[in-house]
């Protein structure tokens, strides 16, 4: 998988995201869904448990993945080792942000919007780029030449 290809799933999954974020404000404001009282307040602490499990999971597996894919000959095992490491932080943080609507959804709070935008900020900073890449594997100059066929 290349740069372009990573750049797309996340623009994709960012989009998603977002276009669920809308969609639940919407039912929400405009009275469309409503929950049977239910013993829901227990869902309060759902949504920063998830975005810092998320986050934390997501920079935890990224280094650890980084680390492997150093030893890695070549930019493309380098870049096979960095597509998976992309693929699973930008999973991990979605995984987290998606819980956290689902709660806002449930629980008609509003106010779980904010750990909402801080798990897309997280998101956002993840991002797969050139810049990443070569930071990421400490890249000589020789081996950043080659990116530009990717």
């Amino acid at each position: 998988m290349n740069l372009s290809r990573l750049t797309l799933l996340f623009a994709a999954l960012a989009g998603g995201q977002i276009l669920f974020c809308v969609i639940i404000y919407y039912l929400l404001q405009s009275g469309r869904f409503s929950m049977q009282e239910a013993d829901l307040e227990n869902l309060g602490a759902v949504p920063p448990i998830a975005l810092a499990g998320s986050v934390l999971a997501a920079f935890g597996l990224s280094r650890a993945l980084s680390r492997q894919g150093r030893s890695a000959d070549g930019i493309p095992a380098k870049m096979q080792v960095y597509s998976r490491a992309v693929i699973v932080r930008l999973a991990l943080v979605e995984g987290g942000n998606l819980l956290i609507l689902v709660v806002t959804l449930l629980t008609g709070d509003l106010s779980n919007l904010y750990y909402f935008v801080a798990g897309m900020a997280a998101f956002a900073w993840l991002r797969p780029g050139k810049d990443n890449f070569v930071q990421t594997f400490t890249l000589d100059n020789k081996e950043q030449r080659g990116l530009d066929n990717l």
